[in-house]
């Protein structure tokens, strides 16, 4: 298992250095990152500010080919770990090789040139969450319930289109 998902996340990495270019990223849409409280104020007062707020502090990275593929392979890598703890928690197969699928979808979208730093980002934020909510399994309906109303409404506002 090990082999394999080391196997395909160099095969991502070499494949975004050398095909997808993420210094083109960079180019196409330089983000500005400032590390002040009014800064992170301004972006996460609207949904989806706090995606575009960590968007913002990565994306300056992909102005490095080396270090932007390695940013979006790392992305893609935690997009695929919190999709196998997921699928273990909700259906017990945590041992398939299903959950790396995520890594050729977004491989697929990084081809059409769509920022993926964004996409991963919001992405991993609402699978953590899922991966949270998939725990709370022995509670009573109602207190799950809840938690699934709270969280989908924090999550919304955290991530937005993304959710």
């Amino acid at each position: 298992m090990l082999a394999q998902s080391s196997g395909l996340f160099a095969a991502v990495y070499y494949y975004v250095f050398l095909r997808i270019r993420p210094e083109l990223f960079y180019q196409q849409k330089p983000d500005v990152f400032l590390l002040e409280s009014h800064f992170f104020r301004e972006m996460a007062t609207h949904p989806g500010g706090v995606v575009d707020y960590l968007a913002a502090f990565l994306s300056p990275l992909l102005a490095w080919d080396w270090l932007g593929a390695l940013v979006v392979t790392l992305l893609v890598a935690l997009v695929c770990w919190a999709t196998r703890r997921l699928l273990a928690a909700v259906a017990g197969a945590a041992e398939e090789v299903v959950y790396l699928l995520p890594a050729i979808f977004i491989l697929m979208v990084a081809g059409q040139y769509i920022h993926p730093v964004q996409l991963c980002v919001g992405l991993s934020i609402t699978l953590l969450t899922a991966n949270l909510y998939a725990r709370l399994g022995g509670y009573r309906v109602g207190v799950r319930l809840a938690a699934f109303a709270i969280a989908s409404l924090a999550i919304y506002f955290v991530t937005a289109g993304l959710y």
